[in-house]
């Protein structure tokens, strides 16, 4: 059994005692949290120490005496802050044994200090639950920003006109489109920018933008048309759809439904190096099948944990069920055309990538080592084909409007409701079907960011607002903090232009992503650009894994068939100087590469 300690150690100067939420799924006694399988131990401190390295020291002291030994790897990490704090910082220690993950708050002189330790493969399968715990806490007197009740305004166009400029400008956005909608019409409709950059064709409402996970909550909706035709129901088994799904647990196989495909809800890990290594030739039959070697790492509906393959799984079952006589790639193609699409008057939209290549398209874009945008071949978003269920979208602003509208009505159907429940999570941070559903600033908010390798959109809808926001960008232009810094800032935005008492963290978001990036472009200054040829030659050759494929490696180039990217070093590590993966390090050496994923390490072996 997982024991979560929640202990209260005198730091100095300790304030009042926080009250501990209780992550669900977790059992409580006392001052001890457990939930099966993990051990994983959460601290609670509280310190007049402002600096947070330091109030993360002084914690870890109070329980194991000193800090030798603890290193920091990563961080300080500045967030820009929220719910009424002063200051959020993570860091990321490790004390030789453990990894140890610090979250500092700051609120009225005092550092709130939690600190979440165990191995770092434990800690990815919790994170979700360790965040609850410290999104729970409420110091006495600080009070959320909240916009319930409070009187609107209508959006000042030409001050949202200036922001979308200038944002996009600072943040180097080639291209983007923006819309709102309210009342069962449009409100506000923007394009900026070029469809690729150093071309000179502008981004219009009908350009086409690959919208990445916006297609989970796309591909749920077509699973409820279906639903609500009583082709099947949300509670019918998966192996009743698709005789031959399996996943590495026979229980978990025969348990899953229709409806845990999407509710990130089931255990099972990421696992997205399956598909970003080896695409070109896979069917989606073939991906589905690859599930049957896939492990659960959490119980199911115990903790949110994302799955693009289930999600894919699911929407390919859906469609076969509706078109039963061709491949699951067909149907489901099939399936969004004529039961959501076509409905919706989504006539440009699409989730065949050949017909949306064709087309009146953006290029995608990502940044490289030095943080600049690099236009990337079409080729790197051809890995979503075998899993489009949950990713592979393409639309445009005219047809996202439509979307937008479509979702805030819901038709008084009973299927589209269903994916507005929460299944995982808590009312401030949970998950639907296919669908973010979050209680924050005193309002309800519904939708899906979507990124791919270089496209960023974002559906975000605020029901009791009657509006909802539509953001289109070809590029992903963030790190790993904040993936699509320019989208969260619109956001926040929109609810500033609404609300005359809203504080103002839009700008915040920007600067604070400007200075993530910054930190990051240091880092890459690090990486030998060119490393020693010696270096270099006793990494060259073949590398296979069972399911990512083989990849080669050749005088600093990785070349793994569907995609190749140059990369230089520090110390023993392989470090990705391109665009879309700039930056990602791999260990090396021994005749192995190890790709960094924290529950699943994948070793690539020289044959």
């Amino acid at each position: 059994m997982t024991r979560l300690a929640l202990s209260l150690f005198a730091c100095t100067a300790c304030a009042a005692h926080v009250p501990w939420p209780v992550p669900e799924g977790w059992s409580s006694s006392g001052a001890k949290l457990t939930a099966p399988g993990d051990e994983v131990t959460v601290n609670q401190f509280t310190t007049t120490e402002a600096d947070p390295e330091r109030a993360a020291r002084a914690a870890w002291s109070s329980v194991h005496g000193d800090d030798k030994g603890l290193a920091l790897v990563a961080g300080p990490v500045r967030w820009p802050p929220s719910r009424g704090w002063s200051s959020e910082t993570s860091l990321t220690f490790s004390s030789g044994k453990t990894t140890v993950r610090a979250e500092v708050r700051g609120f009225a002189g005092t550092s709130y200090v939690v600190l979440a330790e165990g191995d770092e493969a434990a800690l990815d399968r919790r994170e979700a639950q360790v965040d609850a715990v410290v999104q729970g806490l409420t110091p006495k007197g600080m009070r959320d920003e909240s916009f319930a009740g409070q009187p609107r305004r209508p959006i000042d166009v030409e001050a949202f006109d200036a922001f979308l400029a200038d944002a996009a400008n600072r943040l180097e956005v080639p291209g983007t489109a923006v819309a709102l909608v309210q009342g069962g019409r449009v409100i506000y409709e923007k394009v900026l920018g070029v469809r690729e950059l150093g071309g000179a064709e502008p981004v219009t409402a009908d350009t086409s933008f690959m919208v990445g996970s916006v297609t989970k909550p796309m591909t749920t909706l077509l699973e409820a048309e279906l639903v609500d035709a009583k082709l099947f129901q949300w509670t019918t088994p998966v192996t009743k759809l698709l005789p031959d799904f399996r996943v590495d647990d026979a229980e978990l196989t025969r348990a899953l439904q229709l409806w845990h495909m999407s509710c990130a809800c089931t255990g099972m890990p990421r696992q997205d190096f399956e598909y970003l290594f080896e695409y070109a030739n896979v069917t989606p039959e073939a991906r589905v099948a690859s599930l049957a070697s896939m492990k659960p790492t959490t119980k199911l509906g115990e903790t949110f944990q994302y799955s693009n393959l289930l999600v894919a799984a699911g929407g390919f079952a859906a469609a076969h069920a509706y078109a039963p006589d061709v491949s699951l790639g067909e149907a489901y193609t099939r399936a969004m055309r004529e039961k959501v699409f076509g409905p919706l008057g989504m006539t440009r939209s699409t989730v065949d990538f050949a017909i949306a290549s064709r087309g009146e398209r953006a290029s995608p874009h990502a940044l490289d080592l030095d943080g600049r945008p690099q236009v990337l071949p079409i080729g790197f978003e051809a890995n979503v084909i075998n899993i489009a269920p949950a990713g592979a979208a393409w639309s445009t602003l005219h047809d996202m409007e439509r979307y937008a509208l479509a979702e805030l009505s819901r038709g008084g159907k009973v299927g589209r409701g269903e994916r507005w429940r929460r299944r995982i999570g808590t009312p401030e941070a949970g998950y639907g079907l296919g669908m973010d559903l979050e209680k924050r600033d005193g309002l309800v908010h519904v939708g899906h960011d979507g990124g791919s390798m270089g496209f960023g959109a974002t559906l975000l809808l605020w029901p009791e607002l009657d509006l909802g926001l539509v953001v289109l960008t070809n590029v992903r232009n963030g790190t790993r903090y904040e993936q699509l810094p320019f989208n969260a800032a619109v956001k926040r935005k929109v609810l500033e232009l609404v609300f005359e008492n809203a504080r103002p963290k839009a700008e915040l978001i920007i600067s604070s992503s400007l200075g993530f990036r910054a930190d990051a472009v240091k880092r890459g200054a690090a990486v030998e650009r060119t490393p020693d040829a010696k270096w270099l030659a006793a990494l060259d050759g073949t590398y296979r894994h069972a399911t990512l494929g083989t990849v080669t490696v050749k005088g600093g180039v990785l070349d793994a068939g569907e995609w190749k990217v140059r990369f230089g070093r520090v110390g023993d590590a392989m470090v990705v100087l391109d665009a879309p993966f700039a930056g990602s390090a791999m260990k090396a050496g021994d005749g192995t590469i190890t790709l960094p994923d924290p529950q699943l390490p994948y070793v690539l072996r020289r044959e």
